[in-house]
């Protein structure tokens, strides 16, 4: 892939957020794990979840149920982040926040995957080293986001849009939108991604 700003910039990311964003089936999980691979294929990786579930189709991954689990150094992803975290729910329940507080001292970078940010509790983007990483977004959805969000949401779209229509041979769903960095970037996909990866919830009993 060509020299990005961005790519170099999460590479030398010892803690922070990083953000996938876009309508669902956008491939939002696709890119964040295969950004992963891409920035930090030694870096210590796993899902923080509470719910039981294989996650053998993650090659050296491992599975942790509460925060306090996560391992000093690694790398926390969280799937659909309104399972675990409702949206604005920080200020009924504090565990976010108590964790948020210390991701800097763990040496930690949380990632999540969200369909909207107008669900997800905006914690997780204050007082941290944030990257948004815009997917498409459906018009329907666009309308309903959080206006601070919704501008650079519009832009991902376009440039998304201008991206394929320019890159033809490039897979639709590799590109990404970083506003913080004004970049259109295409990840590519991680060798053992499979349907296993993208559908990692479907069996799961809550």
């Amino acid at each position: 892939m060509r020299r990005s700003r961005a790519i170099d910039y999460i590479s030398g990311m010892e803690h922070g957020v990083i953000v996938a964003v876009g309508s669902g089936k956008q491939g939002k999980s696709c890119s964040l794990h295969s950004l992963l691979a891409l920035c930090w294929p030694d870096r210590r990786k796993c899902l923080l979840d509470p719910l039981d579930y294989d996650v053998s189709a993650f090659p050296g991954y491992s599975k942790v149920s509460s925060p306090s689990e996560v391992p000093v150094g690694s790398v926390a992803v969280i799937e659909d982040v309104n399972r675990v975290f409702h949206s604005r729910g920080s200020s009924k329940d504090a565990t976010l926040q108590k964790w948020l507080g210390i991701i800097s001292h763990k040496s930690t970078v949380v990632c999540i995957t969200t369909q909207s940010m107008a669900d997800t509790d905006v914690g997780f983007v204050r007082s941290q080293d944030s990257i948004i990483l815009h997917k498409r977004m459906h018009e329907e959805d666009l309308a309903f986001e959080r206006p601070e969000f919704r501008t650079n949401q519009a832009l991902a779209n376009h440039w998304i849009s201008e991206s394929v229509r320019t890159h033809p041979d490039t897979d639709q769903r590799a590109w990404c939108f970083l506003p913080r960095f004004n970049e259109c970037v295409a990840i590519p996909k991680v060798d053992w991604w499979s349907r296993a990866n993208s559908h990692m919830l479907r069996d799961v009993v809550p």
